[in-house]
């Protein structure tokens, strides 16, 4: 109710020149029947420029519901982000229990609440949810908290148990899905097992000895998080080097000044803090603009 308070306004917004043309309304994806070489288009680099087919396949859904409307699509972004901001919430409550050792009280979810409520309300998040072709990082968003959440009740359950095997299968398969939204997501087997290590504190003594069975369960559950990773991050990178016509073209080295450099990397260590603490002027200097017809 919070998130929708706050940003209700953007259901009046419109689609703006920058990508929202090459995205949505100028994109043909999204405005061809439904075939099997449509959806094999999602994973062509040729027409989806980075891998993210889940996230395509949505917009066309969305597509087919709203068409062209901007109001739909924006709804689509906000009640994404709202599923994502209680998904936050949930994750941080459950690891708060956790490291506290309680079941959950007051205190406990009044903490997680108000770090999901700043987390929800930062004006870093007015990009991903104002902007149509943002909505990407919300959906991937989504995936990735309630996935984190599963993952932490498979734990508090045990995931040797048949309900607490039910829970990590969860988390895996939300896992997949964000892999398959955005390739923002491939560290989270990373931060899975720094879970391991500082939260649940379930890291065996001895990892490197495979003839124990909790280290090669241990193992098997990162592995089974890690293959898909590998899997998008190598469709990615195909996709990068097969279609460079979608990405601009670096300079080299040679190209670029050592005064260059040097004002880049200062402008770049000044301003990036900065903007953490006084999020202000982030958009790009693009005028406002509606996509021409």
């Amino acid at each position: 109710m919070l998130v929708m308070l706050v940003f209700w306004p953007v259901l009046s917004y419109d689609f703006v020149y920058w990508d929202d043309g090459v995205s949505v309304t100028h994109n043909p994806t999204l405005k061809g029947p439904w075939s099997w070489d449509l959806v094999k288009s999602f994973f062509d680099p040729q027409t989806a420029f980075r891998f993210k087919p889940l996230h395509w396949m949505v917009l066309r859904l969305v597509s087919d519901v709203g068409e062209m409307n901007p109001a739909v699509w924006h709804a689509f972004g906000l009640g994404l982000h709202a599923v994502a901001s209680a998904g936050v919430f949930m994750a941080l409550r459950k690891a708060l229990c956790i490291g506290v050792g309680t079941r959950g009280d007051t205190l406990v979810a009044g903490v997680a609440w108000m770090a999901a409520a700043i987390w929800a309300l930062h004006p870093l998040r007015v990009e991903p949810v104002a902007w149509v072709t943002g909505s990407s990082y919300p959906m991937t968003t989504v995936f990735i908290a309630w996935s984190y959440w599963a993952y932490l009740n498979a734990y508090a359950m045990d995931a040797g148990q048949k309900s607490g095997g039910r829970w990590l299968m969860v988390a895996l398969l939300l896992a997949v899905a964000a892999y398959a939204t955005y390739p923002i997501s491939v560290t989270y087997v990373a931060w899975l097992m720094a879970t391991d290590k500082c939260l649940l504190r379930r890291v065996p003594a001895q990892p490197w000895l495979m003839a124990s069975e909790d280290v090669r369960r241990w193992w098997s559950k990162h592995i089974a998080f890690a293959v898909p990773t590998i899997i998008a991050v190598g469709a990615t990178l195909w996709t990068r080097l097969v279609a460079p016509a979608g990405w601009y073209v670096a300079p080299s080295l040679g190209e670029v000044s050592w005064l260059e450099r040097l004002a880049t990397g200062k402008a770049t260590l000044m301003m990036f803090p900065l903007k953490l603490i006084w999020p202000v002027h982030l958009t790009p200097n693009h005028a406002h603009r509606t996509v021409p017809a």
